[in-house]
């Protein structure tokens, strides 16, 4: 992966000391879904990331929406923390939410070890994420910190589509001649063989796994985030959202009022532990809907798929 360790940019210290000690040390700034995640750290220890990240990163930064402050080591859990969500497949604990005073602590696991990765404090009045991890050894054998490793960095902007108007879809998207469409489902529905289709056929794929989508002033946005491989940084106007299925022949049914509320919102990667957050993915979802239209779509795998959108596109 990628090194932060060489990077510096000067835009970001006039905010550190609003934020934390002298101590800390700037390092870079991501952009995701064009919110400015400016990340520190109080550790001497090159900060690592993967190179998905790479096309991510901004130099010239004058506003920061979330902080991201790396710690070199553990912290104790507070005794006041307290659970309120534990993220498991199958029998594998994969992350821990506990609830205290005004955010959350993250208990974060290695998806192959098992073993605690990352300890990480949010304060939703700070907008900030402080992150503890344990060294590693890169392959040089140098003692090294990745505080983003998979799967924190999801984690991060999980959280920021329960307290912004984002939501994030298990989907794919495209680009066509300024139109933008995602098709969004669970695995096996089509969503990559859509992308597919529609690249043939000239468009930019947005990404074809996971979307941020986004309310704007000049309308809904869709953006791609770091993925384990590299990938520029995308982004698109959204027009359409489709909901596809496997069918014997193509079918279009639009979709409104609460069933088209439903329908999208079990497409929404959620954790729902907290009533809170999601009737705020319900609001979100809402004025959404407002902006776009929606369908189920019956797909037979072929070409003609795209003509077949468009056609009923027109007709709307």
């Amino acid at each position: 992966g990628g090194n932060f360790g060489s990077k510096r940019f000067s835009a970001f210290y006039s905010s550190v000391t609003a934020v934390h000690s002298w101590r800390m040390r700037s390092i870079a700034c991501l952009q995701i879904a064009d919110f400015n995640f400016g990340i520190f750290t109080e550790s001497e220890l090159p900060i690592v990331i993967e190179e998905g990240f790479n096309d991510f990163i901004l130099e010239d930064v004058t506003e920061i929406d979330r902080h991201i402050i790396i710690h070199q080591g553990l912290i104790e859990l507070p005794i006041s923390a307290t659970l309120s969500y534990e993220a498991k497949q199958q029998k594998t604990l994969l992350w821990k939410v506990y609830q205290q005073n005004d955010g959350i602590f993250l208990d974060v696991f290695h998806p192959t070890s098992f073993k605690i990765q990352q300890r990480a404090f949010y304060s939703s009045e700070k907008r900030t994420w402080d992150i503890y991890c344990l060294p590693t050894k890169n392959q040089d054998g140098e003692l090294v910190l990745n505080p983003l490793a998979y799967p924190m960095a999801p984690l991060i902007w999980y959280y920021l589509t329960t307290e912004e108007d984002v939501i994030m879809l298990h989907a794919s998207g495209i680009s066509a001649a300024g139109i933008g469409r995602i098709f969004a489902g669970f695995s096996g529905v089509g969503k990559s063989t859509l992308a597919q289709l529609w690249s043939n056929e000239g468009a930019e794929v947005i990404n074809d796994d996971r979307l941020l989508l986004r309310i704007k002033s000049d309308g809904l946005w869709i953006y791609n985030t770091p993925m384990p491989y590299f990938d520029y940084s995308k982004k698109s106007p959204v027009h359409h959202l489709y909901l596809p299925f496997h069918a014997p022949l193509n079918s279009y049914e639009s979709l409104s009022g609460a069933k088209a509320i439903a329908n999208l919102l079990a497409f929404c990667i959620q954790h729902g532990y907290k009533k809170e957050i999601l009737f705020h993915h319900i609001d979100v979802v809402q004025k959404i809907l407002k902006k776009s239209s929606i369908a189920r779509l019956g797909v037979v795998p072929e070409p003609s798929i795209c003509n077949f959108i468009q056609d009923h596109e027109i007709q709307k």
